[in-house]
């Protein structure tokens, strides 16, 4: 194992830069980039802001991959650690409140109105 001094260059192909499924930690990024990509233009058809922040972070993953610059990693980074905090934060308040609880605070299935356009 390497230590910190020791460490290998990151194009090196050694076990330290492992991940995904025994790939290199750059192919694996690049495989969740593609994904994240695909993912984002789907979402521009429904949402175009989401879509659009997918789009970019993607890119950025791309970025950095090309150019060898971690600090482009990021971003994506700090986005995805939001989406697990936020989606952790839900499934704790749904635990305690209930789905049918939720639904009606966060009025996610609207009752209909009858007689109203």
């Amino acid at each position: 194992m390497f230590t910190m001094s020791e460490k290998p260059p990151i194009g090196s192909d050694g076990p330290y830069y492992r991940c995904l499924c025994e790939t290199h930690v750059r192919t694996g990024s690049n495989i969740i980039a593609a994904i994240v990509l695909v993912f984002g233009f789907f979402e521009l058809f429904q949402n175009l802001l989401t879509g659009g922040i997918f789009i970019i972070l993607a890119s950025l993953m791309i970025f950095a991959h090309i150019k060898a610059n971690p600090w482009a990693y990021w971003p994506f980074l700090g986005v995805a650690g939001c989406f697990i905090a936020f989606n952790l934060i839900l499934t704790i308040a749904c635990a305690f409140m209930g789905p049918t609880k939720m639904a009606e605070t966060f009025d996610i299935y609207p009752k209909s109105q009858e007689g109203k356009i």
